[in-house]
């Protein structure tokens, strides 16, 4: 019974999953069920992270990117409904964000590691803001330079990074004042109507 317990966690985030490795569906069910889990027994929160975290690097080792998207999903929506508690798995949460926004050959995670930043922002205590979110701006204002030798690829990543800046630029405010010389030239070079910069290893 006692081990049973123990890994109630791993199963109920198990059953989030689809069969297939490469889908992005999810049991929304399922899902209900584990966040009524991680409201109701918070102290499981780190350990429900750690696991999230171990999925999201065997998913990627294997090229398992449906169900690496599946992963974050489920962190994002605990972030929004354990906020309450966003201290208890926050380090996790700022990993694997990192993790995904420096996926400079995975724009897809890119975006991905975008949205969670903003969900993540957006549900962050005012005294832990600037602690949490300043390590972020480098990778913001990378992507928002983003060279991809792809226009489409290049105007999404970039997109995305500027979503995310806005963001922690509305929640931080006067927090972000010292950043705003690496910030604004990046908001900024956006604003050319003209060719973007030139494709990675084009210079």
């Amino acid at each position: 019974m006692v081990m049973w317990t123990r890994r109630k966690h791993k199963r109920l985030v198990k059953e989030v999953f689809s069969t297939n490795p490469h889908s992005t569906d999810m049991n929304e069910s399922e899902m209900e069920r584990l966040t009524v889990y991680a409201l109701t027994t918070p102290k499981k929160l780190p350990e429900i992270g750690l696991y999230l975290e171990r999925r999201v690097g065997k998913k990627f080792a294997r090229k398992e990117y449906g169900h690496l998207q599946v992963a974050i999903r489920i962190m994002n929506q605990l972030i929004i409904a354990c906020h309450a508690d966003l201290r208890l798995f926050a380090s996790v949460v700022e990993r694997l964000t990192k993790f995904l926004l420096r996926q400079v050959d995975a724009p897809d995670l890119q975006v991905l590691g975008c949205e969670t930043l903003t969900v993540f922002a957006n549900t962050q205590d005012e005294s832990q803001q600037a602690h949490s979110l300043l390590p972020f701006i480098d990778d913001l204002v990378r992507l928002c330079l983003d060279t991809h030798p792809r226009p489409d690829l290049r105007l999404r990543i970039r997109e995305a990074g500027l979503r995310a800046m806005l963001t922690l630029v509305v929640v931080m405010d006067s927090g972000l004042a010292e950043q705003l010389g690496k910030v604004m030239p990046a908001v900024l070079s956006n604003m050319n109507t003209g060719p973007l910069d030139a494709p990675r290893g084009s210079r």
